[in-house]
């Protein structure tokens, strides 16, 4: 050993002896405690500190162009001629609006508001998506929630049909909006609106998700900012949007959830459903279309036999993306919800509706050809709800792959 390392340790041993460490065993244990000393010493260097989390920097999205067709921009104008402006930006350090009435919004994530039926579903297997129980190479990554607009000036909407989960709500004045949830893929989106106080409901189970919308009602977006959120709206994050021409504003924001992705660094989301094997036996009747009817939308999902999915109809259409294809799903959920004013109104007056997405319910799930009966259970925000079949009391098994989940009324619902 050289003299420079002798040194070394000698040194090092004698600031170990002052700071409190006792070495016994006379020269000899002194010089092997000394080296077990720098060995711990040069471990603890080689130790890599906790990683921290990296900050969410908002990417940049490029140009966008959507093909509108001539008769769609006229009627789009004629609609829109007399619209109000879009809401302005508004800042998180806005307090909540008194007037706020609601449920979800009053509510921690994890109060618990009723008595867990079930056990939430279990983590599934690495390499599977959380959202659609089926193999992506995308299965790590966090989940993007998008609020996209489904009124007559924004159809045909981008994107929606490559959500891994969609939930639809009404709003003020009967019509209804979605909030899209992507995780195994990515899309280019739009129209991106505004958030509502339902939409706490949601985001919660899906521990920290990215949340797009365009903007909203003060009040809503502090109750949104103040959730488990990466905020990405178009005051936070303006150049991750874009307006496209062909489209009359609000209806025109647009953006791409794979940049968004990428910039989050936060989990995947929780497992939402129990998915059932290959062969697993579906319970409940046969069943060939569902209807809901929203106050100014009639939706119908029909089960095609030959894709084996259920196809999605809006007011007596196909409804159709801007791509052309038919909206589809594996599962549709009817859950039964209880609508409340949540005390504010909109610029024309109407109530501003939110829709109890905890607690518990009746639902009806549309899967593989067939309609079963049954009850849904969710006793805090931070958790998904669990689905149990009313006839048998067992959990439900969904099939693998994207599903819908229509928020409804007593009423507003039937199936055949």
């Amino acid at each position: 050993m050289s003299v420079t390392s002798r040194l070394f340790r000698l040194v090092l041993v004698v600031c170990l002896v002052l700071s409190g460490t006792v070495f016994t065993g006379g020269s000899a244990a002194a010089t092997e405690d000394s080296d077990t000393a720098f060995d711990l010493l040069e471990s603890a260097k080689k130790k890599k500190e906790p990683a921290t989390p990296k900050p969410f920097v908002c990417p940049t999205t490029g140009p966008i162009r959507i093909s509108v067709s001539p008769a769609r921009k006229a009627k789009n104008l004629k609609a829109m001629s007399s619209s109000a402006k879009p809401a302005p930006a508004v800042s998180g350090r806005n307090r909540p609006h008194p007037g706020y009435s609601g449920v979800v919004g009053a509510l921690e994530p994890s109060t618990r508001v009723v008595v867990p039926q079930a056990a939430p579903p279990k983590r599934v297997a690495e390499g599977i998506s959380p959202l659609t129980g089926k193999k992506s190479k995308k299965a790590d990554l966090p989940a993007v929630v998008v609020k996209i607009s489904n009124s007559p000036q924004a159809q045909p909407q981008t994107g929606l049909h490559k959500a891994d989960l969609v939930v639809e709500e009404q709003v003020e004045g009967g019509i209804t909006r979605f909030l899209a949830i992507y995780q195994s893929q990515t899309a280019l989106v739009g129209p991106v609106r505004s958030v509502r106080s339902t939409d706490i409901a949601v985001v919660n189970s899906l521990r920290t998700p990215a949340m797009m919308y365009s903007g909203g009602n003060r009040t809503f977006v502090r109750l949104i900012r103040d959730q488990n959120i990466v905020d990405v709206s178009e005051a936070t994050c303006p150049k991750s949007f874009r307006r496209v021409a062909g489209k009359i504003a609000p209806h025109n924001l647009y953006s791409r959830t794979g940049s968004i992705a990428k910039a989050l660094d936060s989990e995947p989301p929780r497992t939402q459903f129990r998915f059932r094997k290959r062969n697993e036996k579906v319970g409940g009747v046969k069943a060939k279309r569902a209807q809901v009817t929203y106050t100014a939308n009639l939706v119908d999902w029909q089960w095609h036999p030959k894709k084996q999915v259920w196809q999605r109809w809006q007011n007596n259409r196909p409804h159709v993306v801007s791509s052309g294809a038919q909206i589809a799903a594996q599962n549709v959920i009817i859950a039964e919800i209880d609508r409340v004013d949540s005390g504010l109104r909109d610029s024309v007056g109407s109530v501003v509706t939110e829709d109890v997405f905890v607690g518990k319910g009746r639902a009806v799930i549309l899967t593989k050809g067939r309609a079963i009966l049954a009850r849904w259970n969710r006793p805090s925000l931070d958790l998904p709800a669990t689905f149990i079949d009313r006839k048998t009391r067992k959990p439900i098994f969904i099939t693998p792959g994207n599903t819908w989940i229509q928020l409804a009324e007593t009423g507003e619902y039937d199936f055949e």
